[in-house]
């Protein structure tokens, strides 16, 4: 097989891995923390993948989300539903 596609394969189950990882912390949070605000800090891998998952998204699309160092994103988590509130707001960067 070629090695380009050896090598799509083997990222594909490393994130997929990744994925699975991150929705079952998720599920875990959610379980622990009902009605509370949580702070999650992680890498930017790891946040997309969060947000293709809980949002429904391809899990190949997830670097459609762009996620910046130090940036804010929120999540608003109800009992069935999960609303993207907001997404890489860097607007705290800003010289006063």
């Amino acid at each position: 097989m070629d090695d380009g596609l050896n090598e799509y394969f083997r990222q594909t189950a490393r994130h997929s891995q990744l994925a699975a990882r991150v929705k079952s912390a998720f599920d875990q949070i959610k379980d622990d923390h009902k009605d509370q605000t949580v702070l999650v800090v992680s890498h930017s891998g790891a946040l997309q993948s969060l947000l293709a998952v809980t949002l429904g998204v391809d899990l190949n699309r997830y670097w459609q989300f762009r996620v910046s160092q130090a940036s804010l994103s929120e999540l608003i988590v109800q009992e069935d539903a999960v609303t993207l509130n907001l997404l890489n707001d860097v607007s705290h960067f800003q010289v006063i």
